[in-house]
């Protein structure tokens, strides 16, 4: 079973992905701010991490960067999510080499899809 890390200080917004992503089979763990989610991939280093970038005590971009200095973690896949577009937040998760920039809102059935593209290596659907 493939393992996420689901990072979001929003619990509704958790909750609901979590739920979804545990329905396709997906065991989820959850972080509601970067230290935690750092905390949380070292003992338990997922498959994917999908980060907000807005977060508590270290942004999502910031937790990424942490990930990165992780050798543990180096095989682990990152995926933002978003409600700002920016060039300066693209630029950096392009640096980051992150599979993904989802904007939320985000359709269940697009968060679905792009997460089984990004654990099978696949291109992006547009």
């Amino acid at each position: 079973m493939q393992k996420l890390l689901l990072v979001d200080a929003d619990a509704d917004s958790r909750t609901v992905y979590r739920l979804l992503l545990q329905h396709a089979g997906y065991e989820v763990l959850e972080a509601l701010n970067g230290p935690d989610a750092l905390a949380t991939a070292r003992a338990t280093p997922p498959d994917l991490i999908i980060t907000e970038t807005a977060l508590p005590g270290m942004d999502g971009l910031t937790l990424l960067e942490s990930v990165h200095q992780e050798p543990a973690l180096e095989n682990t896949r990152l995926c933002v999510l978003t409600a700002t577009v920016s060039e300066q937040i693209d630029e950096r998760c392009r640096e980051l080499r992150v599979c993904r920039v989802l904007v939320k809102p985000l359709q269940p059935s697009a968060l679905l899809e792009e997460v089984g593209r990004i654990l099978s290596g696949a291109p992006s659907g547009g």
